[in-house]
């Protein structure tokens, strides 16, 4: 998966354009971050890619970056 594929499954799921983000951003600081929208956000991208974040990665991570790295490794 691309980070511009990435990005768009984010903003998708957080109901944002994908330009109001970036890698880089600090996903708790996006408004319409909510534990329900973090759900929705982590079972897509298992949708996606097969790759599960855990919990315990999710509180770990800061950046949309971060997120990035752990559904590519």
């Amino acid at each position: 998966m691309t980070e511009e594929a990435f990005l768009s499954i984010v903003a998708d799921e957080l109901m944002i354009t994908a330009n109001a983000i970036a890698i880089h951003t600090e996903f708790r600081s996006i408004p319409t971050w909510t534990s329900l929208n973090a759900l929705l956000v982590v079972s897509r991208l298992h949708e996606e890619t097969g790759c599960m974040i855990s919990a315990g990665d999710l509180s770990k991570s800061k950046t949309l970056g971060e997120l990035f790295e752990l559904i590519r490794s």
